[in-house]
């Protein structure tokens, strides 16, 4: 079995100290793969009303809404901590050393080389991914 993960960043609960929490967890955890969003209030959601009522949502330019960039104000953290935060994790979670950890960690649970290198191929995916989106 693999185990992949998604997390979203920058509800109003959240202050700067998720991203490090959160990766100790991943860590801990051991997931395989996760993926790494921004809250995006999309138009015509409730969260979108809410935060337009509130007078956070900082651009209408829609091209910018796809949970790789901040186009509200986050309750308990910056603009640049939410991106920052966002682009830290993906850049450890993603580090060579990680992957290959993981990896590892996949062929000794399954005991089987296709599914190990199946975690460790798309682990290579989702860092050149987060690499571009994030240009790191």
């Amino acid at each position: 079995m693999v185990i992949v993960g998604s997390f979203m960043f920058g509800f109003d609960e959240d202050s700067p100290d998720v991203f490090q929490r959160t990766l100790q967890k991943l860590d801990e955890w051991k997931i395989d793969m996760a993926e790494f969003h921004i809250v995006t209030p999309f138009p015509g959601t409730a969260l979108y009303t809410r935060l337009k009522n509130e007078g956070r949502i900082l651009t209408e330019n829609w091209s910018l809404y796809n949970t790789a960039n901040v186009v509200f104000s986050p309750k308990k953290m910056t603009t640049e901590n939410l991106f920052e935060g966002t682009r830290t994790i993906a850049k450890e979670y993603y580090r060579y050393r990680r992957i290959a950890k993981r990896s590892f960690h996949a062929l000794e649970n399954s005991k089987n080389f296709f599914t190990a290198s199946s975690v460790f191929f798309q682990n290579i995916k989702y860092r050149f991914r987060y690499k571009s989106q994030f240009n790191f």
